[in-house]
């Protein structure tokens, strides 16, 4: 290993080994440090992923029954906005409104 490599290069590219079990400390915090490492990776790519109130009703009752997960719809949801409607309010009319994006009727 290079005197000068960085400690992430150290430690993810440039792992030593492990081929044979040694009484020393080493080997053992790499491990440790591994395995911790893949834990919290874990546990922040399934934390709950939480919505307002529309988004769930969205989700529940449109996309799960589709079969897309919550990780894909929270893309979806992130770049959206919620639009509230007055009555007799139009939001989109033929040939005036361009449809450069995508609209779910959420109720109404």
């Amino acid at each position: 290993m290079e005197k000068n490599s960085s400690l992430w290069k150290s430690l993810v590219t440039e792992h030593p080994l492990c081929t044979t079990w040694k009484q020393e400390a080493e080997g053992a915090i790499f491990h440790l440090a591994s395995i911790l490492f893949v834990f919290v990776h874990i546990a922040y790519q399934v934390h709950s992923i939480t919505f307002a109130r529309e988004f769930h009703v969205l989700y529940s009752s449109l996309f799960k029954p589709l079969g897309i997960p919550l990780p894909v719809f929270r893309t979806i949801a992130l770049s959206s906005e919620v639009v509230t409607l007055e009555k007799e309010h139009c939001y989109a009319m033929q040939g005036k409104t361009s449809i450069d994006r995508l609209s779910v009727l959420v109720s109404g």
